[in-house]
């Protein structure tokens, strides 16, 4: 017969699915310099049947999140085990991402995209930051124009008035000055050309077309008012709830409503009818095609900035608490927006699919809104030189 202080049952058993026993486990006591393996057998397979259990019944929502992360779908939208598909719906939300500082030769953001940041901070401090390469550094000389809406961004700089003059300021070299004199400075919608001059001795205004070395392309043109923008073509002004377009020929009309925003030869203006109801729309101003951008917002309208290509009209609308930003497409479809946030500066497109660019009094630096391919509004705050605060951010294409 075997020693009797030997107890040859099982340590534990374990009843039905679950890894826990109803009732109490025996008692097993273990003499000193003797190794019982049952006990310890026992509560690993404790471990190991809890771990599966909770494999099988919660991480499949953890699965289908990174299924649908790969694919670009959405998780809500996977059907069930039994072929039947679920209708609940994402809200989409804006994800705040970490802040992104400028790092000498690494790009601020994921992909390039060919573009710098001029960011104007206050007592007239200008900083330049290439988004490609991470490098930041301070912008121009003393006494760089500190009116930062003055400034226009041309392909490989900026032209601001200066008290001598309208002055092209190259990201890098000696500035050149296109124009002596006048008050105005205004983007022609081309990368390489800029409308400059000034209001005139009475209700009239005269602009010339210069390139980016001084010579006229256009102009003068005598303008029956005071331009608030410009095309190509000519200079934009509003009389009597009516927007012109003043060329070498005089002035035709445009549209009716409110000029809201340019871009290239598109002049996006806000009409009313009768009983006040508002839409964006654009006019191309050399075929006179139209489209529209649909309602505008019912909320008090802010900021608003037309894609370089047409495509997209951005709107800041002011809310109870801060603002929202919107991109609509042609017809109205509204492509992304944001959750309530702190919008507080004009709009400024990157190139291609990049977002819009903007300030944010909360941000010491500028900050990127844009749709990841994951289908959500990214928030990228992408700090400023020795974290002043920004004034205003200007995309300049390289």
């Amino acid at each position: 017969m075997g020693r009797r202080d030997r107890d040859e049952r099982p340590p534990v058993e374990v009843w039905g699915a679950e890894p826990v026993a109803p009732g109490d486990l025996q008692r097993v006591e273990i003499r000193p310099g003797r190794v019982r393996w049952a006990p310890a057998l026992a509560v690993l397979l404790i471990l190991v049947l809890g771990a599966a259990a909770l494999v099988s019944g919660g991480g499949g929502d953890s699965v289908k999140e990174e299924r649908a992360a790969d694919s670009g779908g959405d998780p809500a939208d996977e059907g069930a085990a039994d072929g039947s598909t679920s209708t609940t719906r994402r809200t989409e939300r804006t994800t705040t991402t970490t802040t992104l500082p400028p790092v000498p030769g690494v790009p601020i953001f994921e992909e390039p995209v060919g573009a710098s940041l001029l960011l104007a901070g206050g007592g007239s401090s200008w900083s330049l930051l290439d988004l490609d390469t991470g490098e930041a550094r301070p912008f121009a000389d003393e006494g760089f124009p500190p009116d930062a809406y003055s400034v226009v961004p041309v392909q490989g700089g900026v032209v601001a008035q200066w008290p001598g003059g309208a002055q092209y300021q190259p990201l890098r070299g000696e500035p050149v000055l296109l124009r002596r004199g006048g008050d105005q400075v205004l983007s022609s919608g081309a990368p390489d050309s800029v409308w400059v001059g000034g209001m005139g001795q009475g209700d009239w205004s005269e602009l010339t077309l210069v390139d980016l070395t001084g010579r006229v392309l256009s102009g003068p043109l005598i303008v029956p008012g005071w331009a608030q923008a410009a095309t190509i073509e000519g200079a934009l002004f509003e009389r009597g709830g009516r927007v012109y377009l003043h060329t070498a020929e005089g002035s035709r009309f445009v549209s009716e409503g409110t000029l809201v925003a340019t871009a290239g030869t598109m002049v996006v203006v806000a009409t009313c009818d009768e009983a006040a109801r508002c839409e964006h729309e654009a006019v191309d101003t050399i075929s006179g095609a139209r489209q529209t951008f649909g309602p505008s917002p019912t909320e008090m309208q802010g900021w608003a900035s037309l894609s370089p290509d047409g495509r997209h009209l951005a709107v800041v609308t002011n809310t109870g608490g801060g603002s929202r930003l919107r991109v609509v497409g042609a017809g109205g479809d509204v492509a992304w927006e944001t959750e309530e946030v702190s919008i507080d500066g004009p709009l400024a497109w990157l190139p291609g699919d990049g977002g819009v660019m903007t300030t944010d009094y909360a941000v010491a630096g500028a900050v990127r809104y844009h749709l990841g391919r994951d289908g959500r509004v990214h928030r990228d705050e992408v700090e400023g030189l020795a974290h002043r605060s920004v004034e205003q951010v200007i995309v300049i294409p390289h």
